[in-house]
């Protein structure tokens, strides 16, 4: 019976709606929006310009953008090529968290429109808006899909199809309501439709962790890393996936995704062996790492320990009782196993989670 594969992972806008536009329509999101977005100007210790980025409004003087984006600069302005009165203000830094490349600007009496942050569950598949300065071009909107929500630290990282380009990079990403969902953040030139942003809800933990002490250099972060692994997944490379995430645990030794990429990589590989090694390693960082005990259960069943990956699955399904694959993947084990009665036990379990895996599932076993 074939087991399911190994998974990589690698907040008002108070303005009336026009009645000649159409509610979630382009025009009608930027028109909501636009007075929410900024440049970001950065310049060197000589007053030189060294680089130019986007930024979001969150509150009144509070601008959100990207750690990279202001990482090498001495000074900082932002400015709204689109709101008379409103100069170009000197800003300075608020709060950094490296690690998930987020910054917040702060310039005192800085005019403009606070975005919404979004509160509905994102779903992959919807329409989304990419606004900000690519390329040094103000106020730019690409329009996309999610298409893909990859769970990360609580929260989701999208990857969209709305193209972002340099300068594109602390920028906002919409929902069709005019809802802040994410910061972008990043686009792999060599892939199609590779862009990400940042979770939003990350915005809130900002205060909190910018406050903690710093774990990691300057120079390092981990939402490159995860770019990097995720644009090598797009292309299938899993050798080179491999690669990365050796250099990866080596960089980051404690870092759980590190870990999981690299069991990952070696599970598709056919290196059973190593995968677990690498598998038990992240779930000794995060002993809560649900995807982990699942493909940890298919190391196992790959070298026929059974018992082991029925202990792995159960894991899995302690930590998130409505993990269907887990489910499926636990009941092809009881079958190998010989198991008929937990078989038909977990098809009832899946009938009321998933009705389309329970038929897919009914469909794999002859049962006595």
């Amino acid at each position: 019976m074939g087991l399911r594969r190994a998974i990589l992972l690698v907040l008002p806008l108070g303005m009336s709606f026009s009645a000649t536009l159409m509610a979630g329509s382009p025009e009608e999101v930027f028109r909501q929006v636009a007075a929410s977005i900024v440049v970001v100007e950065v310049s060197g210790v000589k007053g030189e310009a060294i680089s130019l980025g986007s930024g979001v409004i969150i509150a009144p003087g509070q601008v959100i953008t990207n750690c990279h984006v202001i990482k090498d600069g001495k000074t900082f302005t932002i400015r709204q090529s689109n709101q008379k009165g409103n100069l170009p203000q000197p800003a300075s830094v608020r709060y950094r968290d490296i690690d998930r490349d987020l910054c917040q600007l702060e310039a005192t009496g800085f005019k403009g429109l606070p975005a919404t942050l979004a509160i509905s569950k994102l779903k992959t598949g919807q329409r989304v808006y990419a606004i900000g300065a690519p390329q040094g071009l103000e106020l730019t909107i690409s329009e996309g899909l999610i298409s893909s929500l990859r769970e990360l630290d609580g929260a989701q990282y999208i990857q969209t199809t709305a193209a972002i380009s340099p300068g594109s990079s602390g920028g906002g990403l919409f929902d069709d309501n005019g809802h802040l969902i994410g910061i972008t953040t990043f686009y792999f030139a060599e892939g199609q439709n590779l862009n990400f942003a940042l979770p939003a809800a990350w915005i809130a933990e900002l205060p909190k962790r910018a406050a903690a002490p710093a774990a990691k250099p300057a120079t390092d972060n981990a939402i490159e890393w995860i770019n990097k692994a995720v644009a090598l997944q797009e292309k299938q490379d899993w050798p080179g996936i491999l690669a990365h995430s050796k250099k990866w645990v080596k960089a980051r030794p404690g870092d759980t995704l590190a870990w999981y990429n690299l069991g990952t990589a070696y599970s598709i590989l056919d290196q059973a062996d190593k995968a677990i090694e690498a598998y038990r390693e992240a779930l000794r960082i995060n002993p809560e790492y649900a995807d982990a005990w699942y493909n940890l259960g298919g190391a196992y069943s790959r070298l026929n320990q059974i018992d082991k990956a029925i202990t792995a699955y159960r894991e899995a399904l302690r930590i998130n009782p409505e993990y269907a694959n887990a489910w499926f993947n636990l009941g092809v084990t009881y079958y190998i196993q010989g198991n008929h009665d937990k078989v038909r036990e977990i098809y009832q379990t899946l009938r009321q989670l998933n009705p389309e895996f329970a038929d897919e599932y009914s469909n794999k076993f002859i049962l006595p």
